[in-house]
């Protein structure tokens, strides 16, 4: 990555006490900043429903959730095309069984 295509951002994580320095490409600026408020919404709730677990316990917690979320949408995406396959084959057996009935 040429260093013109990317960026350095610092990101705040609550449990943190300095922030993050990364070096990410320009266009992803965003999303990091978007995981990144996810990332502190669900410390903060873990926060509320466990207040006196310890930072590194919370910040695991965290870290499990998001894991399983991205396994199941990638779970999910590797399902779709084979939903959409089975949907027009079920679409053709109609259309079939529909003009066999109308003989």
């Amino acid at each position: 990555m040429k260093e013109s295509d990317s960026l350095v951002i610092h990101l705040k994580i609550i449990e943190q006490l300095e922030p993050l320095r990364l070096r990410i490409p320009r266009e992803k600026e965003e999303v990091y900043r978007k995981a990144t408020d996810s990332i502190n919404t669900a410390i903060k709730e873990y926060r509320k429903k466990f207040p006196v677990t310890p930072s590194g316990v919370i910040l695991s917690m965290v870290a499990i959730n998001f894991a399983v979320s991205s396994l199941q949408a990638s779970t999910n995406k590797d399902i779709d095309p084979l939903l959409v396959g089975l949907q027009k084959l079920n679409a053709e057996l109609q259309t079939y069984l529909n003009e066999e009935i109308s003989k």
